[in-house]
């Protein structure tokens, strides 16, 4: 199964994802900061998806939601979770105000290819300001979403973690329940031609120690030719072949 997993930021890229996924042709596609304008590239590629919004943005034609996006050629069993919802919902992206606008969840579906079910979940986890600290917010999603996944049979989760490896303690809390197969070479998933502090020196260890994109496996499953690609959004894509023992 060929997976596809990338934060796509919104709409600022959407002509690099299609060349994106026409070139790597995925079965299973796992995007976050997505919305209805993605969906409609999927779907007239025969793609169904899965939609779980937990941000408003805006656009042209007003505001948006924004999300995850969990898309195959053929999937069941979709269900969806919210770990974190804000008290008066979802509104306008504030990262002042990102507890109170922002929520978090994760899409979990059953993908079919080649007859062979793939068990595939995505997420969007808890940005904070220091990546390389785990916030009290991070602390206690981390605990939420880690209790509702135990409880799934073995599956494969993705997604933008906001938690660079080798930094943020709470990267062992995903690398004792997943393997992470992302290669131990790439040292940071973010771009920094596209990235809103790519042009602030401060800021440059973005670009050489966060890694915070994953695909990680439980078994039966395994990765296999795993690889980043970068020049398609502000966050590299992953793209991974995926097994099933």
């Amino acid at each position: 199964m060929k997976l596809l997993q990338c934060n796509i930021q919104g709409r600022k890229h959407l002509d690099k994802i299609n060349n994106l996924l026409e070139l790597i042709v995925p079965d299973v596609v796992c995007l976050q900061e997505a919305d209805e304008q993605i969906i409609s590239i999927l779907t007239a590629k025969g793609y169904k998806t899965k939609f779980l919004p937990i941000i408003k943005r805006q656009a042209p034609e007003g505001l948006v939601d924004e999300g995850v996006v969990l898309a195959a050629k053929a999937m069941q069993n979709i269900r969806e979770h919210y770990y974190y919802f804000p008290a008066d919902g979802i509104a306008l992206q504030n990262y002042a105000r990102h507890r109170e606008t922002t929520a978090h969840g994760y899409i979990i579906v059953d993908c079919f290819v080649d007859d062979i079910m793939y068990r595939v979940a995505t997420t969007h986890f808890t940005w904070t300001a220091r990546g390389d600290i785990a916030s009290l917010e991070q602390r206690q999603d981390m605990g939420k979403l880690m209790a509702k996944l135990s409880v799934e049979s073995p599956h494969i989760l993705c997604g933008d973690f906001n938690i660079p490896r080798g930094f943020n303690p709470l990267y062992n809390d995903l690398v004792t329940q997943y393997i992470d197969t992302i290669p131990s070479h790439y040292t940071s998933s973010l771009d920094k031609n596209f990235h809103r502090m790519g042009n602030i020196a401060s800021r440059s260890h973005l670009f050489t120690h966060f890694m915070v994109d994953y695909i990680l496996t439980q078994a039966p499953y395994r990765a296999e030719n795993v690889e980043l690609i970068f020049g398609v959004s502000d966050h590299a894509a992953a793209v991974a072949d995926i097994y099933r023992q």
